[in-house]
């Protein structure tokens, strides 16, 4: 029995290979099944989706156009009060101005007016070295010397003996 054939082995793997292919049939057509159903699921929810925006336009739209318009108003509220900021900022400029010019004014005539005529004639003073000016005397000094043309405050308080 050498040269025997045995072809029950061979039905047998053909069985099986047809088997094979059956059971993988089987599982695509379940696949394919499953992906239609998935599909059609897909579908309806994407419809429902599509159904819901629609009923929400109409309201989404009017509070889209509600918001532009309250963004128009702010705008035009926001741009009338551009110029009164703008002229109420150069009217704040123009005081500082004349208040600094003024205080320039008044440090300057300080500076340059006797401490006589500031204090109404009478010049004042206590103890000699205290930071005020006395005559020869003793006396206060009813009248004190001009400041010069281009002399420092350093320089006239030496010249005067106001910085003792």
């Amino acid at each position: 029995m050498a040269g025997e054939v045995d072809f029950n082995y061979f039905l047998a793997r053909k069985y099986a290979v047809l088997q094979q292919q059956a059971d993988s049939g089987s599982e695509q057509a379940r696949a394919t099944t499953t992906n239609a159903a998935t599909a059609q699921m897909t579908g309806a929810a994407a419809a429902n989706v599509d159904n819901t925006r629609a009923k929400l336009m109409p309201a989404e739209s009017a509070a889209q156009i509600a918001l532009q318009r309250a963004q128009t108003t702010l705008t035009g509220n926001q741009a009338q009060t551009v110029i009164p900021l703008a002229n109420a900022n150069i009217a704040n400029i123009g005081a500082n101005t004349a208040l600094t010019g003024t205080q320039n004014k008044v440090l300057t005539r300080n500076e340059l007016t006797p401490r006589s005529q500031l204090f109404g004639g009478v010049a004042m003073g206590t103890t000699p070295g205290m930071g005020f000016r006395f005559s020869e005397g003793g006396l206060p000094a009813e009248t004190q010397p001009l400041r010069r043309r281009g002399e420092n405050g350093a320089s006239y308080m030496d010249r005067t003996g106001w910085g003792l």
